[in-house]
């Protein structure tokens, strides 16, 4: 059981830097683009 929360946890950690890494370089080509 704790096995499984341990790659629960992980797993989640990755889709959170992964979707925040995906969020952070839209702002950033929002922020590249010229108004």
């Amino acid at each position: 059981m704790k096995k499984y929360w341990y790659w629960n946890w992980k797993k989640s950690k990755v889709l959170e830097a992964l979707f925040g890494a995906i969020y952070l370089n839209r702002g950033f080509e929002e922020t590249k683009r010229p108004q």
